[in-house]
């Protein structure tokens, strides 16, 4: 009888180390799964600005394409910061916007023909770093 008793009583209930191992265990797969929730917050937050920067430097391209041949190196010269919200969609529920943004038009050879010509659009990115993209192409007469 005495040993049904000791063995009722270790089946009770859990002792503190089970509890606190549980706990443990259950704190670190919470910080896990946090961990991916803030890393793809960031990833969605970088695709964001890509795409932001992407859309502009379309929005220029097709710019350049719509300028007659002879007025592009004039319109837009090389080295010079685009005014960009003059080219975009101006309805403020559209945010188009980056931190510190400037889009560059260079040139190979101003006066040759085929122009080849790089639209680069840079930018300070919301996590700090400074980011660019660009886009090459040609045009001929």
């Amino acid at each position: 009888m005495n040993r049904l008793r000791c063995v009722r009583r270790r089946h009770r209930g859990f002792t503190f180390v089970e509890v606190l191992v549980a706990v443990t265990l259950l704190i670190i797969g919470f910080l896990g799964i946090y961990a991916s929730f803030h890393a793809s917050s960031m990833l969605r937050e970088t695709a964001n600005e890509t795409n932001t920067a992407m859309f502009k430097l379309q929005k220029t391209m097709e710019f350049l394409f719509g300028l007659a041949f002879d007025d592009v190196t004039t319109v837009l010269p090389a080295s010079t910061p685009v005014d960009i919200e003059a080219l975009t969609d101006s309805n403020p529920n559209n945010d188009f916007h980056l931190n510190n943004e400037q889009i560059i038009v260079t040139y190979d050879d101003p006066a040759a023909d085929p122009l080849h010509f790089t639209v680069t659009i840079t930018w300070s990115s919301r996590l700090g770093s400074q980011r660019s993209e660009f886009i090459s192409s040609a045009r001929a007469r």
